[in-house]
């Protein structure tokens, strides 16, 4: 404070001289030098307080940032030799390597001169016959990345150092550097490790601020802690979302570290309640929780609160898996962008223009990766550009761009912040090794980013790693895999090994665009300029001009064109940031930000490539190279990249149509497996149809709007707009190609294009069947594409017991009827040969139960059997169908039908003699909280049905495709009790086959998992049996013929309604029949176990 006053006595001092009009200039102008150096003293104790990043009561948006008021090196404004004097003395006190630089004189040479030697001390030993790289790491690191590393040092022309013990290993390697004993004059130093390789695998942090100006190290001093950890990323991005524009728009999922955050995140979850879903990933990435990576919880489950509790106590990471994630083929997917960074403050970066796609399992199996199923990114965006279009593929890569470039930015500001506060706890020592964060001008980083997109393909970023693996594919990997690693590694020696002479190119630029504001230190700058740029920033601007010219495949992501949407954030960050310290050394006053330089660096750039800006498409990527090509989704290094074509059919996008007349019409429809559409696709024909084999159970649909202002939505106006897999039940499916006109704020119907794809049965064109030849006898209890018994043979066995089909058909007669509907059974079949399933009789074909049959009711008895009975159904749309079956059994036909996803009445049933009602259960499109329980679901039928007998006359059928489990049966009995109604009779119907297709939106079960529910089925028959209950078995009567399924996204219908033709014109009630055989022999079975004591043989 004393200080202060003294500084503020002196200037009052030499006002007064003004105002007495000293006579005598000379000793004005030695008060005038003599406040100035004390002022530069003073400025070093100004700021010794700073508030943490991002605090509140720091903000003032009133004020100008500390960006727009950069420190300037006061001494630096005095044009006198008197200042350049002080100037030069004192920074060779704080600096004895200064006095060697050349510094001294820069004041008396051009700008053009001084960039020329600015390039030459950082380029010349690149020039030179012998270039020496040096490899140093973590053994498994080296084992795992050297390979790739060394073809591309050696492309370059380096000579590596290798370990030694990694030398023993390949004697044979001739690029060895092993007679080069000075490894000072290296120029590259590789480090392979999973740190920051100061721990004596590859520099000392203290050892980063001793590096020449040509040398090359392959880490940023303190990203790590910010970013390629979990945990610090996690606290890094949860830090970000303080910032407005971030938290408007986040860029990673919600995340909390364990177990710091325990109770936060439970607070947080039960607020989001079901709508949210939560991974719990370990810190490091590689390793793995629990031993199998990450994982899915569920903290409103039992087995989810437990495996919570552990880590309570234990580090991981639970992060928000992203909601409603793209799926390709109905599978998740994420995207692996790798990005060199050269400069962290200023901000200088590069996106590759390749990198990886890994296909993921869906949340059954903790979303891990696919094995072998792995794209590259030219061949993602190719399918997304096939689905999506141009445009939003572009805009998609934009958004990305956007999403990696805050990430930087907002990384640059936490370690600035981070340096400030180091140097608070260590201010005695200008020099101190501890600092957070160490200005590098001879650092690069590569990193890889992982990123899921949401299916509106918005990007979020899910993980970062700074070591990314960049072995070569494995025997299971497509080989492009390996050749993508192999070209990024390839493309970062190239930009780093950059020598190209581009010091007049920047004088000129510099020229230019720089105004009044703008200043040199040592050539013009003054005090009335905003900026005066130091030797670093010029080496910046070398260093950017010269990567830019030698990027390879890279795109530049800052500083580029068409970034302006990042202004905003830029600006905002540098009024969060604290002020600079300036108790450091002349050479750390002069550093500037980002934000700084950022005005003048989009100038360059828009005079740099004054000739071929796309004002269109400027801010896709940020890649100056080669800006006439920003329509162009494809790859642009033969090495590598796939053709133009699309790798799933051979059809070529074309542009869209402005012309208003082609607004509501097609330009393509794309169906996978291709298909024969009759008649041929034309515009102007709105309706198709074809027919496919029993085997196809699916296809994929897309299709392409003519106009570049329509859309084609699939189903309705709200469905999906890329590509998507319908699955195909025998019969009729139809599908829907809606075009809509989007420049409306709500999408406008304007044409609709219809595919109808009848699938065949297996019956088809089989001839008619005469009974009186020796057909065979053909058994099968599963399909060999859905094996779910495992020791159980597949396909068709012979049976060798019955010489023929009358054989068969004349014994079963004889057996006893069935004593349960849940008897073991299989199909049996007339063929002429067991071996070809193409001989058999499909129309034939039986259900047999062993040793037992299940006799048919006629109309009649089943009349008087469910006489003065009501019958409920508590269950999914499979039991929706039997129900309906039952009302066509006893009445002849089905009068009244929908496909009620509510509770329906029947009243008037059998001549108004019986009740039939449903509710369905459960009602999985509501979310899990909002879903009415079992129990709830059975006392509303109850309540709607009243009175009800404590008897057989009350039936109740409860069951579905795969959700029933004990638990239900016990909530019902416990019902039952409640109500006094443990006298009626309860029919259990068992699962079913379905969810065997990718379809999206419903889940798909793996054969392992199909095969858990055959277990879990017999269970189920078992336990249910024990209490009493009739039993009806469908799953293995189903399963056995999956692929007879009817239309339904599921595949586990087996039942379809539809619509009798009347020959009665006067008619105008409609009437219906329930079709689908094996729907109907279940049916029957459960209709066998109401009326036992009906029971009759007339129909059998």
């Amino acid at each position: 404070m004393a200080i202060l006053i003294l500084r503020d006595y002196i200037y009052g001092y030499i006002t007064g001289l003004i105002r007495l009009r000293l006579r005598s200039f000379r000793e004005l102008a030695i008060i005038i030098i003599t406040f100035m150096c004390i002022s530069l003293y003073v400025t070093t104790y100004l700021f010794d307080s700073s508030p943490p990043l991002f605090s509140k009561t720091f903000i003032n948006d009133g004020q100008p940032s500390t960006f727009q008021q950069p420190v300037r090196n006061i001494l630096s404004q005095l044009s006198s030799s008197a200042a350049n004097n002080a100037f030069t003395s004192l920074h060779v006190k704080l600096n004895p390597s200064f006095a060697t630089s050349g510094f001294e004189s820069v004041a008396d040479r051009g700008l053009k001169k001084l960039l020329k030697e600015i390039e030459e001390m950082t380029t010349s030993k690149q020039k030179t016959s012998t270039k020496l790289a040096l490899i140093r790491g973590q053994r498994s690191v080296i084992f795992r990345d050297f390979a790739a590393y060394r073809q591309a040092l050696e492309k370059h022309k380096y000579s590596i150092d290798a370990p030694n013990w990694l030398q023993s290993k390949r004697r044979t390697s001739t690029q060895m550097a092993q007679n080069i004993t000075n490894l000072k004059e290296w120029l590259i130093l590789i480090c392979l490790t999973f740190n920051n390789g100061d721990d004596g695998f590859c520099l000392q942090q203290k050892d980063i601020q001793m590096l020449r100006p040509f040398q090359k190290v392959n880490r940023i001093p303190g990203l790590r802690n910010l970013l390629w950890k979990r945990d610090t990323f996690c606290t890094t991005m949860s830090e970000a979302r303080k910032v407005h524009l971030i938290m408007k728009n986040p860029v990673t999922p919600l995340c909390f570290v364990m177990p710091n955050q325990f109770q936060q995140f439970v607070d947080v979850a039960e607020a989001m309640g079901y709508s949210a879903e939560w991974l719990l990933k370990p810190i490091t990435i590689g390793s793995h929780v629990s031993g199998n990576g990450p994982q899915l919880i569920n903290i409103f489950t039992n087995e989810g609160r437990n495996k919570l509790r552990e880590y309570n106590i234990k580090k991981a990471v639970i992060q928000q898996y992203v909601a409603n994630p793209l799926l390709v083929f109905g599978q998740p997917v994420n995207l692996r962008l790798y990005v060199i960074v050269t400069s962290m403050a200023p901000l200088r970066a590069y996106v590759h223009s390749e990198g990886l796609v890994f296909h993921r399992y869906e949340y059954n199996k903790n979303y891990k990766k696919i094995p072998g199923r792995t794209w590259i990114l030219s061949q993602f965006w190719q399918f997304i550009s096939k689905n999506y279009g141009n445009d939003k593929t572009k805009r998609t890569i934009n958004r990305i761009y956007r999403a990696i470039l805050q990430t930087l930015l907002i990384t640059e500001a936490m370690l600035i912040t981070q340096q400030q506060q180091h140097s608070r706890m260590h201010s005695n020592s200008i020099n101190s090794e501890t600092n957070a964060f160490t200005k590098c001008n001879s650092c690069f980083h590569l990193m890889a980013f992982d990123i899921v997109l949401n299916a509106t393909l918005d990007p979020f970023i899910i993980d970062l790693n700074g070591q990314p693996n960049m072995q070569e594919s494995r025997k299971d990997e497509s080989p492009l895999i390996g050749k993508v690693k192999k070209l990024v590694i390839d493309d970062v020696i190239g930009l780093i090994s950059a020598t190209d002479s581009v010091a007049n190119d920047v004088s000129e630029a510099l020229d230019e665009v720089i105004n009044d504001n703008i200043g040199v230190m040592g050539t013009s700058c003054h005090i009335s300029h905003d900026l005066c740029l130091s030797r670093d920033d010029l080496n910046y601007l070398l260093n950017s001009r010269r990567e830019a010219l030698s990027k390879g495949s890279f795109k530049n992501l800052y500083p580029s064109l068409g970034i302006d949407n990042n202004n905003e954030l830029i600006e905002e960050l540098s009024q969060l940031i604290v002020a600079q310290r300036v108790d450091q050394t002349p050479d750390e006053i002069t550093v500037h930000r980002t934000a700084d330089l950022h005005s003048l660096l989009m100038s360059l750039e828009r005079y740099y490539y004054r000739h071929i800006i796309d004002e269109d498409y400027g801010d896709s990527a940020g890649n100056t190279n080669d800006h006439s090509n920003h329509n162009q989704i494809t790859i642009q290094n033969n090495s590598v990249f796939l053709s133009n074509k699309s790798p799933f059919d051979s059809s070529v996008i074309n542009d869209c149509s402005d012309e208003p007349s082609t607004l509501p019409y097609l330009a393509s429809i794309e169906l996978s497996p291709k298909l024969q559409l009759i008649p041929p696709f034309s515009p102007f024909i709105t309706q198709y149809h074809c027919n496919v084999s029993y085997e196809q159970l699916l296809v994929n649909v897309w299709a392409k709007a003519h106009n570049c202002q329509s859309e084609v939505r699939l189903d309705d106006k709200f469905g999906s707009s890329r590509a998507t897999n319908y699955t195909l039940g025998i019969g009729v499916n139809k599908i829907s190609l809606v075009v809509i006109d989007i420049s409306h704020t709500e999408p406008w119907v304007i044409n609709t294009y219809t595919i109808l794809i009848n699938r065949v049965p297996l019956s088809h064109k089989v001839p008619d069947f005469a009974a009186q030849l020796p057909h065979r006898v053909c058994s099968f209890t599963q399909d060999c594409d859905m094996r779910v018994f495992s020791r159980n043979q597949c396909g068709l066995t012979e049976q060798s017991n019955y010489p023929d089909w009358r054989t068969y058909l004349y014994r079963q007669s004889l057996t006893i009827k069935c004593k349960t509907g849940a008897e073991s059974g299989q199909w049996l079949v007339p063929c002429v040969s067991c071996s070809n399933s193409s001989s058999c009789y499909w129309h034939e074909v039986r259900w047999d139960p062993i040793n037992c049959h299940y006799p048919t009711l006629s109309q009649n008895r089943l009349q008087q059997c469910l006489t003065n009975k009501k019958i409920l159904f508590v269950g999914d749309s499979t039991n929706r169908g039997i129900m309906h079956y039952l009302i066509e059994r006893f009445n002849g036909s089905l009068m009244d039908w929908d496909k009620t996803h509510d509770l329906k009445i029947y009243p008037n049933m059998n001549r108004k003699k019986t009740v039939i009602s449903f509710a369905y259960y459960p009602k999985f499109w509501l979310p899990t909280n909002q879903r009415p329980s079992f129990d709830k679901a059975v006392y509303q039928l109850f309540e709607k049905v009243q009175p009800l007998e404590n008897s057989s006359n009350t039936v109740l059928v409860f069951g579905g495709v795969q959700w029933l489990a004990t638990q239900h049966i016990h909530m019902l009995l416990k019902t039952l009790e409640n109500l006094k109604l443990q006298g009626i009779k309860l029919v259990m119907k068992t699962l079913g086959a379905g969810f065997h297709q990718h379809i999206e939106g419903v889940h798909c079960l793996t054969l392992k998992e199909q095969q858990k529910l055959a277990l879990h089925n017999q269970e189920l028959i078992q336990y249910g049996l024990k209490l009493g209950l009739e039993v009806v078995d469908t799953y293995n009567i189903t399963i056995a013929r999956f692929k007879d399924f009817m239309p339904g996204k599921c595949g586990c219908h087996f039942h379809q309604v539809s619509e009798l033709s009347s020959n009665d014109i006067n008619s105008v009630q409609p009437t219906y029949r329930v079709d689908g055989p094996i729907n109907a022999i279940y049916t029957n079975i459960l209709i066998g176990r109401i009326c036992r004591d009906f029971e009759d043989e007339t129909d059998y």
